[in-house]
Order: structure tokens, then sequence, then C-alpha cells
């Protein structure tokens, strides 16, 4: 009941702010150039783009973002870039500084990991050398040292639950030769996506000048690697355990854990949604960033939500969490 109140309040809210200079949603939310655009089949949603209004000649299992749609019928969420779509009718509910360019973080890791799957064989074993090391102090790592030898797949694995930037590193070298090859790579397949406004320099997302990306190219990138099962099953795991073998011969085993706050309950979401898993990233230059892959437990509709350049980790969980109540 407190939901829908909610939503009928945000609804006269967005009419209101027709004749008055603004209507805040709550303290930290506010609605900003909104011009009326409620979908027909969806009284709750911020903005909606329905099928027939979207441009000639864009692929149909997408979603299509104009160029200048932020601009004209936008919403912002605190300082924060987002947007939220829906991948069943190809709708977008927000939509917010979507072609921004910005840092991307780990979220980099996404398309790490789709450009390993398509080129490398998970069962590989990947020997460890120089040129994987992380070297930025404070960068979140599994601790591997040259020498050592583990698998193709514990490396993916371990990059998009853990985030571990070595890991990301490794995958580059070993299926590009470098980093700086395998950036390319990713680049060159990001495009063939329609991400077109996305540029990498490294495979882990670590801040380097030029490596940048947009929340709609985000959307793409994570919504043509959720195709893939081994995906599904990396970003739906609290956990993952894996052995490899050091320099010396001795073998490891390691438990890393999830980055994704949700699957603790260290935050609270709607309790109509179920998230499969995401991916997070944060950097100085970034902020606090997350792409996430939801289902709706009533209709079963599917939904990816991104959000970045958040101003905290309590004012992404925040944000990402009050998107997902426009979910049906």
């Amino acid at each position: 009941m407190k939901r829908r109140v909610r939503y009928i309040v945000l609804v006269l809210c967005m009419v209101t702010a027709l004749f008055f200079t603004g209507c805040y949603v709550r303290n930290d939310i506010f609605l900003k150039k909104y011009n009326g655009i409620i979908g027909a089949n969806n009284n709750y949603a911020l903005i909606s783009l329905q099928a027939d209004e979207r441009i000639d000649g864009y692929a149909e299992e997408i979603v299509v973002v104009p160029k200048d749609y932020s601009e004209e019928t936008g919403a912002e969420l605190s300082n924060a870039s987002a947007s939220l779509y829906c991948l069943d009718d190809k709708s977008i509910i927000y939509a917010d500084n979507v072609h921004e360019s910005l840092h991307p973080a780990s979220l980099t890791k996404i398309m790490t990991v789709y450009v390993a799957l398509k080129y490398g064989n998970l069962d590989d074993i990947v020997t460890i050398t120089d040129a994987s090391k992380i070297t930025e102090r404070g960068a979140t790592t599994i601790g591997l040292e040259t020498g050592d030898k583990i698998s193709l797949r514990d490396l993916v694995y371990c990059s998009l639950i853990y985030s571990g930037n070595d890991a990301a590193a490794a995958i580059a070298v070993h299926i590009s030769g470098s980093v700086e090859e395998y950036a390319k790579l990713m680049t060159k397949e990001a495009a063939a996506l329609g991400a077109t406004n996305t540029t990498f320099k490294n495979p882990h997302g670590l801040t380097e000048e030029g490596h940048m990306t947009t929340v709609y190219d985000v959307y793409l990138m994570l919504n043509e690697a959720i195709k893939n099962e081994t995906v599904i099953d990396m970003i739906n795991r609290t956990n993952y355990t894996y052995t490899y073998t050091k320099a010396n011969g001795d073998e490891k085993t390691k438990t890393v854990k999830s980055t994704l706050r949700y699957f603790f309950n260290q935050y609270e979401y709607p309790s109509d949604i179920t998230i499969i898993g995401g991916k997070t990233g944060t950097t100085n230059a970034a902020g606090y960033c997350l792409a996430l892959y939801v289902t709706h437990k009533d209709s079963g509709k599917q939904y990816i939500a991104v959000v970045l350049k958040a101003s905290s980790l309590d004012n992404l969980y925040s944000e990402m969490s009050y998107l997902l109540e426009f979910c049906e």
C-alpha cells in the first residue's frame, strides 16, 4: 500500500512539475525537464519509449535511445547517470545522461569476460607473467604471482565475481599477448554490439586516460553478455572456490566473494524483484557504479538497470533500489 501511494504521489509530482520549478520525490531524487511522457501501459514509469517510436534501422533485439533523449525527456537521480530498460518489450523506463562519456571502473570486466568467452578456451591453463602484474596501490587482486598456473575458467570467474584486476590482466595477456592488444579487441567487440562510444585501454577498468564508456553502452554490453549461460552462472554466485598451482608447485585453494552487496542483504531492494546478478565498479574517477540484471517475480519480465558516477556506496544502492521500484 505504501508503495502504491508513493507511486501516486510521484505521478502527481510529475504533473505539477509542468507548472512549477520543481518537485522533490525524495530528498536526494528529483525530476528534471519532465515533459509528461508516461507509457500508456506503465502507469508508474518515469519514461517509456514504445516500439513504434524507435529509430528505423536499429536491431529489434535491443532498446534504442536517441542521442538527444535525456536532454528532451530525462529525469535525474542525484548526481548519477542512470537508466532502466525492459528487455521484454524493449522499452526505456528511465534514462538520464545515458550518452555522457564516463569512466566505467570495473564494469569494464563485463566486456573482458564476454571477449574471453568468445575467443578463449576455459580449460586452458594460464601461466602468469610479469605482463599481467597490477601495481596500483589498493587495487583488488586475487594475489597471482609470476609463475603461478591457473585455468582461464578460474580467471574469468574471479574477474567477474570478485573483480580481480590481476585476473582480468592475465586473461588479456593469455588471449591477445598483451593488455593493450586485448583492450583493442574489447573496443572492437563493443562497437560490434553498438557500443560505439566506448573505448577500452585495459581489461580491468583501473583509471587510464581515454578509457571511457556510457550508461547506454554498458546496457548494450551487459545485454549481450547475459545471453551466455556461463555469464549468468558467474553473476548469480555469491562466492567462488578455485584451486591453482603456485610457482613452486604447491596447490592453493581460495574462495572469493561477490562484490554485489544485495546478495548479502546489506541493502534493501523491492520484494517483488529477483536479482540475477550484475557488476560493480569503483574508482575515484568513476565514482560508484553498478549494472544489474533482474526479473520481476509476478510478471516475469527482465530488466537491466545501470547507475554510473554515484557519489557514495550508500547513494549507489539507494538509487539502484529506487530504479527497481519501477519494474513491473
